[in-house]
């Protein structure tokens, strides 16, 4: 059961793998955080319940990571849109304290409650991880296994890294969803330490 205050991560209620939390935005500003650990890089899901439709009563559920930089600005790693019955998957590289945070647009927002499960299931292969916007962060990426990946967001940002022996030719061969001028993207190489 959710408690209040919880507007913020400091006073964030405890999330157990498997057990079901219920919660209400009383009011158009209101946010729940959650705290929840991992034991490791894996998938994180969480499966909700929230009455409403799309455009109409959708809430944000948003994921950030504990202590990388600040222990007062805990770092966003990403965010769903939400509404009705909903199971949405985080991909995380690490062990650590991982916050949730439950919020509305005011647009968006009606006093209702909802419903939320999380889960886990310990290592990754062939996934992008949250988050990786930058080259400290970049995923690993390894020569003829396929990595899938998301660019959630307009400003998003997925950076990987590869070790190569020597001169030679770096391959990559992509699949991308879209046509051409409506939702292209950029690939681009980077030497280290250049």
């Amino acid at each position: 059961m959710e408690t209040e205050p919880n507007d913020d991560h400091q006073n964030a209620d405890p999330m157990n793998f498997g057990e079901e939390i219920d919660g209400e935005l009383g009011y158009s500003s209101d946010k729940d955080w959650y705290k929840i650990s991992v034991p490791g890089a894996g998938m994180l899901t969480i499966k909700g319940i929230l009455s409403g439709e799309e455009d109409e009563s959708e809430w944000r559920i948003h994921l950030y990571r504990a202590g990388e930089y600040s222990s007062s600005s805990p770092e966003w790693v990403m965010g769903h849109r939400w509404w009705g019955n909903r199971t949405n998957t985080f991909a995380l590289g690490e062990a650590g304290t991982y916050y949730v945070k439950v919020f509305a647009y005011p647009d968006k927002h009606i006093n209702s409650t909802y419903k939320l499960t999380p889960s886990f299931e310990l290592g990754l292969s062939g996934l992008e991880t949250e988050p990786n916007d930058d080259h400290q962060n970049a995923d690993a990426m390894n020569f003829g296994e396929e990595i899938e990946g998301q660019l959630t967001f307009s400003s998003d940002k997925d950076w990987f890294k590869v070790n190569v022996s020597g001169a030679g030719m770096l391959t990559i061969k992509g699949e991308f969803s879209g046509k051409k001028d409506e939702s292209e993207w950029t690939i681009a190489v980077y030497q280290a330490g250049k």
